[in-house]
């Protein structure tokens, strides 16, 4: 809504000064992005931030308590892609795939996820096509980690702060 605002004080001066009719605007975008959430809970809507850097090492602690290796397995996380300690799974005798299955079905409990798939396997993963293609279409093995996250509507990957602005 400010962006509004803002547009709307811009093209008045360009009328004001180059003359209603008499110039040609374009608009461009190199992504979309959803609403700010707060403005979003301003309306009742749902939404907010995921807290992924506080998350992560909880979901990686509880995950490694579960598969008795005792220790956060999850290395990191950069725009909902979560990276495994991939070493530190394969010393404790524990496979890979079984270490992202508990990871995922931590994330998938999380009120904020919609669903967490694993990168290798979202071919067959029970989600929409448009979304499968664009997980799909935006993995690059050597980059891009172990286990994608896909949080609900109006959630992003930011700090959950009431002050945000972004």
């Amino acid at each position: 809504m400010e962006l509004d605002r803002q547009l709307a004080d811009f093209l008045g001066y360009l009328d004001s000064k180059v003359g209603r009719g008499n110039y040609l605007v374009f608009f461009t975008a190199d992504h979309g992005a959803s609403h700010n959430y707060n403005v979003l809970r301003s309306y009742k809507l749902p939404g907010g931030g995921t807290d992924a850097g506080k998350t992560m090492p909880e979901i990686g602690l509880k995950a490694g308590q579960e598969l008795g290796i005792g220790q956060n397995i999850i290395l990191g996380e950069d725009a909902n892609r979560i990276y495994l300690d991939h070493d530190l799974i394969a010393k404790s005798g524990k496979s890979l795939d079984e270490a992202k299955q508990v990871v995922i079905n931590l994330l998938n409990q999380l009120p904020t996820t919609l669903r967490a798939v694993d990168y290798e396997k979202v071919e067959q993963a029970p989600i929409p096509q448009r979304i499968k293609e664009m997980i799909v279409n935006g993995y690059y093995r050597p980059l891009s980690g172990d286990i994608y996250l896909i949080s609900k509507a109006n959630w992003q990957d930011s700090p959950n702060n009431p002050k945000y602005t972004g």
